[in-house]
Formats: structure tokens, C-alpha cells, sequence
């Protein structure tokens, strides 16, 4: 069941504000105070009194950046905001800066930096030019709601983080998540004592990006929330989904598969590649899922843009963290001007949850010119002859009636009809993972260029 929503078991916030500047005189610019209307998550504004004493302009530069120490989920993140605003000859001004505090716990570190310069003063060496400051704020959750931030809510597909700004936060992941699970704003806001401006202003930021395509339900998001006591239950039928694959593929389908990418032109190395296999493989299983009231598409190598929509559009939040995750993942992304597929797979050893995708990234980037290439044209010929020959129809269908059977939905509490897609592609994805961590290259990335 979920949790009962119970005020004042929430969000305790505490913000300190550490002054690293004090008030600064330079001559002509005096910046008097900086300071937040609220520290709270949401859009936020920073006010900044500045004085001009001489007969010149001023042009300040305001740079505000926010970091997230230490933080699993946000630590990689340097949010920025850029400004310049100009300082009439002997003005004084109130400026009034907007920017965003994203959600997530601990500590979190904004830092205000003011730069100037003349129109035709030129300082004397040694005066000062720029001020800062800094500000501290912690934000901890407390009783049941510690008990329900505590534990990782991970995203997939996994790649899609890269592609999902507010994915990097864990307040958008758990706004999305309890609303999949039928809770209202309101209740979410009490439960996490989170503005409720600031759950409205995320849940709006999802909607602008296509979250909520449900026409007769405003608040139903398009992914599926499982939660930890259902992903335990569930491995039972991710573990026969994933049999019943292993078990078809290395009778026969490995084989006709390897012939059909052969007829493409894809030398045998090559389309062993669980980077090629794994990509087509979702193609053709999630085919007949396909769905446009649930916002539901697989890649058809036909447009770019589409295709690295669809393969990086977040369809499920699990409750539990990384054991929950396929073993090994697929990451589609453009680079300099290829659509590009690598493998990784989720490490919790390591401090950050999108290390493992820097570090693909970064091996690839380095590598870049040695990457097989191949053309889009010969994935859609392969998807074509697969369709032809039915390759793929018997195990699609041995793993639809595993997703759909009565025993699979029973597991969840709030499961509805339109978030049957979302649900094959998380098992999908998690029989495949299994099967193909086995099948890495011993040497050399596991990364191809696809030319459109």
C-alpha cells in the first residue's frame, strides 16, 4: 500500500547564507546586499542592490551557479545562469534575478558572482572589479518521508537521464513517480512539506515535455512507478521473460538473426555487437506496443530527432535502486552528427549514477574515429527482412502473454491499462540486459556510428 500521506513528517529545510565577500567598495561600485526572496526549491529570485558613484556607465555581469556536493543523483550537475544588466552613471538599482533551485536533498551551494566594467573609467590596478557570495542551503526529509527518500528511485530507459534535465533531481523523479501511483499534488507537497507552487511548477515542466498524454486524465504521467516490495515480486516473471529469450535465442534466433544482418550488409563481427543486436532486438519486441495514446514509440532509423526521442523518453521509475536496473544498458546519442549506441551498465560502487554513462561517453569521444559505421538504411533493411520472415513473432508473443498475464498486473497496486507499454519495455529491457552482459567484447568499445 502506499503510504499514508501525514503532515509535519516531512521536509525540514534549513538554509544558512555564508557571506565569503561582506560588503564590497570598489571605486564606483558598491554592491550592498544579495539575497533569495525564499530558500526553498522553485523558481527563486536573487535580489542585488548596487550603487554607481560615478558619471559612467556600469555593465555587470551576474553569474549565479548552483552544485550539489556529494549528491549520487545531482553531484555531476553545474546548473548556470548568466545576466548582464547596466548601471546608469550615479544610479542606485534593485536587481532582480530569476533562476531555479531543483529538487534534491542535502546540501545544496549557490554561488552569486558579480562582475563590472566601465564604458570608458579604466580602474586603477589593483581595485577590485567582481564580489561574491555564497549560500548554503540543506534540505533533509524526515520521518516517513526519510523512510521514502531514502530509498533510489532509478529511472529508465537508464540513458534517458542525459536527455531529461529535470531527471537529474530526485524531487521531479519522486512528483512523477507517486503520481503514477494515483497521489495527488497536494498530498506529494504535504508529504515532502515541498511548496506546492514548486510540485505544480515541476509537474507543468513535464507536461511542456509530453509527460501527460492521457487526454481524460490530467494527472496520469506515461511511465509506470513500481515500487520495491513489486520489483521483488516481479523478478519472478522478468526471470521466465528472460529464460523463454535465452532459451529462443540460442536454439535458433541467434543464428537466423546473424543471416538477416548479414543480408544487410553488416559484417559478422560486427552484428554479434551487443550493440548492434540489443538496439534492433527492442525494435522489433516493442513493436506491437506501439501506442500513441500512451505516448509509446520504438526507433524506426528513419529521422534522427525521432528516434532519439523515443529511445531517451523516461517510461518507468523503479523503487529500490540499481539491483532493479537491466545488467547492462543501451545509450543512443548524437555525436557530431551520428546517432551513436554504446552499452554500460550501472555501477553502485562508483559515487555518481550517471558515471558509467560519462565514462562510456568519454571512451567514445576518445575513440571516435576507430567506431564501426554503419548506415541507418541497413538497420531498416534488417528490420524489414525480420519482418518478413516472422523472426521475431514467437518469442514477441511467448513475452507479451509474461507482461500481460493476470499474475504480472496483479503485483501492482495501481496499475492501468495504458501503462502496458511502459511495463514490457522495462522487462524487455531487463531480459535482454541479462542475456547480453554475457556477450561484451573482449577487447575494444562496444559502440557503433549509425549515419542517417
Amino acid at each position: 500500500m502506499m503510504p499514508t500521506m501525514v503532515k509535519g513528517m516531512a521536509l525540514s529545510i534549513f538554509a544558512c547564507c555564508l557571506i565569503m565577500s561582506g560588503v564590497v567598495f570598489a571605486q564606483g561600485v558598491t554592491i550592498d546586499q544579495i539575497e533569495f526572496d525564499r530558500n526553498e526549491w522553485g523558481s527563486r529570485n536573487v535580489f542585488i542592490q548596487a550603487d554607481n558613484i560615478l558619471d559612467d556607465t556600469a555593465r555587470l555581469s551576474i553569474v549565479i551557479r548552483t552544485i550539489y556536493p556529494g549528491h549520487y543523483l545531482s553531484g555531476l550537475e553545474r546548473l548556470e545562469v548568466d545576466t548582464n544588466v547596466v548601471l546608469g552613471p550615479g544610479a542606485s538599482e534593485d536587481f532582480v534575478i530569476p533562476f531555479k533551485m531543483h529538487g534534491s536533498f542535502e546540501r545544496m551551494v549557490t554561488r552569486v558572482q558579480i562582475f563590472w566594467r566601465y564604458d570608458n573609467y579604466t580602474p586603477e590596478p589593483g581595485v577590485p572589479d567582481s564580489t561574491f557570495q555564497i549560500f548554503n542551503n540543506v534540505f533533509r526529509a524526515r520521518g516517513e518521508a526519510a523512510n521514502i527518500a531514502g530509498k533510489k528511485y532509478s529511472i529508465g530507459p537508464v540513458y534517458s537521464v542525459m536527455d531529461q534535465l529535470q531527471m537529474n533531481f530526485e524531487y521531479p523523479r519522486l512528483v512523477l513517480y507517486f503520481l503514477s501511483r494515483g497521489e495527488k499534488p497536494e498530498k506529494i507537497s504535504t508529504l515532502f512539506e515541498a511548496d506546492l507552487e514548486y510540485t505544480n511548477e515541476v509537474i507543468q515542466d513535464f507536461r511542456e515535455e509530453g509527460y501527460f498524454p492521457i487526454s481524460d486524465d490530467k494527472l496520469a504521467p506515461a511511465i509506470i512507478g513500481i515500487a520495491e516490495y513489486e520489483g521483488y515480486v516481479l523478478k519472478k516473471a522478468i526471470d521466465q521473460a528472460s529464460d523463454a529469450f535465452a532459451a529462443w535465442y540460442d536454439k535458433g534466433g541467434r543464428k537466423e538473426f546473424g543471416e538477416i544482418l548479414a543480408g544487410a550488409g553488416i559484417d559478422a563481427y560486427t552484428a554479434e555487437l551487443p550493440v548492434v543486436q540489443m538496439p534492433l532486438l527492442i525494435r522489433l519486441l516493442m513493436d506491437s506496443w506501439i501506442n500513441s495514446a500512451s505516448d509509446y514509440d520504438v526507433m524506426h532509423f528513419e529521422k534522427m530527432d525521432q528516434d532519439l526521442r523515443s529511445s531517451n523518453r523516461t517510461r518507468w521509475i523503479v523503487q529500490g535502486g540499481d539491483f532493479f536496473l537491466p545488467k547492462l544498458c543501451l545509450g543512443v546519442f548524437e555525436e557530431k552528427g551520428d546517432v551513436c549506441f554504446g552499452t554500460f551498465s550501472p555501477d553502485p560502487k562508483l559515487p555518481f549514477d550517471k558515471a558509467t554513462i560519462f565514462n562510456m561517453r568519454g571512451k567514445l569521444e576518445k575513440d571516435f574515429g576507430s567506431a564501426t559505421v554503419l548506415e541507418a538504411e541497413q538497420l531498416r533493411q534488417a528490420i524489414s527482412e525480420a519482418g518478413k520472415k516472422q523472426f521475431i513473432d514467437k518469442i514477441a508473443d511467448e513475452l507479451k502473454s509474461i507482461v500481460t498475464d493476470k499474475q504480472t498486473l496483479e503485483i501492482f497496486e495501481h496499475y492501468r491499462p495504458y501503462k502496458a507499454p511502459y511495463l514490457a519495455d522495462y522487462m524487455c529491457r531487463m531480459a535482454l540486459g541479462r542475456y547480453f552482459i554475457n556477450y561484451l567484447p573482449e577487447e575494444g568499445l562496444d559502440c557503433v556510428r549509425v549515419k542517417y
